[in-house]
């Protein structure tokens, strides 16, 4: 079944980790055994478990659709495709064709406050909000320290998700999407996600609700920030 993923970490890992990206999950675990850290040795992203192939950015709603028609088509020939995020340096994202902004990851950024820190927006980061809205950009409140999150979801008028974040009420209320982060210790990579199909109707859960776990959910919200 298809999936869209709301957050994987690929070029943090690539450019602040000096990982191969085309190394199996298997030779990286083995080049990180020994080394300390959070998720040192224990990556479950990589391209060989995601398939080999030529990617796509996604920029607006038609691309968006027509890459989901492809894979649920012609899956073995479907090319990858991303939307493309980031953090705390939304002006050159800007020029890029990036899509989702978050205004802060670890600390104080320029322009709001975020894991591990205290404090509201700064001015650049009200100016930044009102040019995303401009530019029908979502905004990722991911990482937000409490006060910049409620400043943000205050004044951004404009899509909101959390790509990776515990459940908040204002998300729902916004018609947001919410990611749950982390891989469940029972998948060994990322190719297992399939696995949850079965074990979600187990549980009860019907053929319409996994769909929207999967992927439905997050074509409904790009299809009304992007349609608007």
């Amino acid at each position: 079944m298809l999936i869209i993923d709301a957050h994987l970490d690929l070029s943090w890992n690539a450019l602040g980790w000096n990982c191969d990206l085309t190394k199996t999950v298997a030779d990286i675990r083995g080049s990180e055994a020994g080394i300390t850290g959070k998720g040192r040795g224990r990556g479950v992203v990589l391209f060989p478990e995601m398939r080999r192939g030529f990617w796509r950015m996604l920029r607006d709603w038609p691309s968006l659709e027509r890459s989901c028609a492809e894979w649920r088509d012609t899956p073995l020939d479907a090319p990858f495709g991303f939307v493309f995020s980031l953090r705390t340096m939304p002006w050159i994202g800007l020029t890029m064709g990036m899509r989702i902004v978050g205004l802060a990851h670890y600390g104080p950024s320029a322009y709001a406050y975020g894991t591990g820190s205290s404090g509201g927006l700064t001015p650049r980061g009200r100016e930044l909000l009102g040019i995303m809205r401009q530019l029908a950009v979502v905004l990722d409140l991911t990482h937000l320290a409490d006060e910049s999150f409620w400043e943000a979801a205050e004044l951004f008028g404009g899509p909101i998700l959390t790509s990776h974040n515990n459940c908040l009420s204002i998300i729902i209320e916004r018609d947001g999407v919410i990611g749950a982060e982390q891989c469940p210790e029972d998948l060994d990579t990322i190719a297992d996600l399939q696995k949850l199909g079965p074990l979600l109707h187990q549980r009860g859960y019907t053929d319409e609700d996994v769909q929207a776990m999967f992927y439905g959910n997050s074509m409904r919200f790009f299809a009304s920030a992007w349609k608007a």
